[in-house]
């Protein structure tokens, strides 16, 4: 004799961990650095993580991963696990943080590497990395502010026109008050 069995069919849409606010533009620094510090308060602050926030094509975020967890002063970081998970989101671009449990936002040379390195690879797959947050305690630095240097591409920096203010937005692609 055989057995029916009935399932009742569920949808499930994986933003990645972590809730995500409805509706979070990430149009600047400020915007960015605020949203992503609201974000560290659940991680361990005695340790480094790096996260990685992905981004549709008008900025919204539509989801972050935790992609590594670390010591108190270093976090592994592996690029292709990176923009594989930013591509399987379908993210357009990305934004990456890391926090200094000692509370210093200064980066250190190899955050200022790996951005460079971020950035170059993120170009030749068409994937922006629009910025690195470092967070400290309830501070934050952007590194596209701090060293816009890091987010050049064929010596010009990666900006997009501005709006009829004539002002430059700093993430590609989106004019200020877009």
């Amino acid at each position: 004799m055989s057995e029916r069995y009935e399932y009742e069919l569920l949808t499930v849409r994986v933003r990645s961990r972590g809730p995500v606010p409805d509706e979070v533009m990430m149009t600047d620094p400020e915007t960015a650095g605020d949203a992503i510090l609201s974000q560290y308060d659940e991680l361990d602050a005695d340790q480094e993580h790096f996260v990685m926030f992905a981004l549709d094509r008008k900025h919204r975020l539509i989801g972050y991963r935790v992609m590594s967890s670390g010591t108190e002063t270093q976090t592994p970081v592996d690029p292709r696990t990176l923009f594989r998970t930013a591509m399987r989101m379908d993210a357009t671009g990305v934004i990456v943080a890391h926090n200094h449990p000692s509370g210093s936002l200064e980066p250190s040379r190899d955050d200022v590497e790996l951005t460079r390195r971020l950035v170059r690879a993120g170009e030749l797959i068409g994937l922006a990395v629009f910025d690195h947050v470092v967070v400290a305690a309830d501070k934050w630095l952007s590194l596209r502010r701090s060293r816009p240097a890091l987010f050049q591409s064929g010596g010009a920096p990666v900006v997009s026109p501005g709006g009829e203010s004539g002002q430059e937005s700093l993430f590609p692609g989106l004019p200020v008050g877009s």
